[in-house]
């Protein structure tokens, strides 16, 4: 029994040591990025301000040549589309003409026939 409280408390004792060369190792750490920081907190804050902006400089301009493309694109859409429907009354107009041409012609021939 007396072994095992006595290794208890190494383990323990060992937990805790552990524990406070965890914490004061990341606060000498801490203490050290601090100190050898290239910049102030300030300067940092304005450097990523500005980057920031000019992140957002950059979106618009990608957010405005899309949208123009896509203006682009639907007008290329639109005239293609116009261009089709032209085509095809034409064809529908050039085969109304022709069945109408047809159909007189087959007229004339059956009045022919039925006058002689």
């Amino acid at each position: 029994m007396k072994n095992q409280r006595s290794e208890e408390g190494i383990n323990a004792s060992g937990v805790i040591g552990f524990l406070i060369g965890f914490l004061s190792g990341g606060l000498v750490g801490a203490l050290v990025m601090l100190l050898l920081a290239p910049r102030t907190g300030q300067q940092t804050r304005s450097k990523i301000q500005k980057k920031g902006a000019k992140l957002r400089r950059q979106a618009a301009k990608g957010v405005e040549d899309v949208v123009a493309e896509a203006g682009d694109m639907a007008h290329q859409f639109t005239e293609d589309v116009q261009a089709s429907v032209h085509k095809s009354a034409e064809s529908v107009q050039n085969s109304v003409h022709k069945g109408v041409s047809d159909l007189q012609q087959r007229g004339q021939e059956v009045l022919a026939e039925v006058k002689k």
